[in-house]
């Protein structure tokens, strides 16, 4: 009658750390994709800024399925990253636009990749979005830039590697740029750093 007891009791449990597992994902995943999409003011850009997004979603659906990595799809994305490789800037909005672009497609190709070659990508992700590694500049991109550190976060949770440090990293870019990111993506973070803090390692 123990043995059974205790079985069911395992069963119970690891079915709640799972249940809350899904949660945080499924959390985390809503608002990462809230703050990287494009929202493309410019009519001539929406068709190639929509299709990113539409990779970059079909990527992040592709990993929370727990599906293997696909190497068509990834030729895909270094297609769209190529094309949007350009350096020369007509203006700043164009700059931001080109700069959210290739991060998308570099955090697209970490969610399709296996896991020891995400953490590579995620960082490249993250400096193509600065653009300079000794005096980054994310003016007007702080959110999205969030959205990509959200993004490694979920990831090393994921990996079972995410430490307090990890959480911390979020904490201090969120205490950076207060006051450059909205009422709502401040709360839903403050919630998700609660919820890893007390996972991390």
């Amino acid at each position: 009658m123990k043995a059974i007891l205790f079985i069911l009791l395992s069963v119970f449990l690891n079915t709640e750390i799972f249940a809350q597992e899904n949660k945080l994902s499924s959390e985390t995943s809503a608002l990462i994709s809230s703050v990287l999409f494009i929202h493309e003011l410019n009519p001539t850009e929406q068709q190639d800024s929509e299709t990113i997004n539409e990779l970059f979603n079909m990527s992040l659906r592709h990993y929370l399925e727990k599906k293997k990595f696909n190497v068509q799809i990834i030729d895909k994305a270094f297609q769209v990253l190529y094309k949007n490789g350009s350096s020369d800037y007509s203006d700043s909005p164009e700059e931001r636009r080109m700069k959210s672009r290739r991060a998308l497609c570099f955090a697209s190709i970490a969610l399709l990749s296996e896991t020891e070659n995400r953490p590579t990508f995620i960082e490249y992700s993250q400096f193509a979005m600065t653009g300079n590694i000794e005096k980054p500049n994310i003016d007007l991109l702080e959110e999205r830039f969030l959205g990509l550190l959200l993004l490694e976060m979920l990831l090393k949770h994921d990996n079972k590697v995410l430490t307090k440090q990890d959480v911390q990293k979020v904490q201090e870019f969120v205490n950076l740029q207060f006051d450059n990111l909205s009422p709502v993506v401040k709360d839903k973070t403050k919630s998700l750093i609660e919820s890893y803090a007390s996972v991390a390692k």
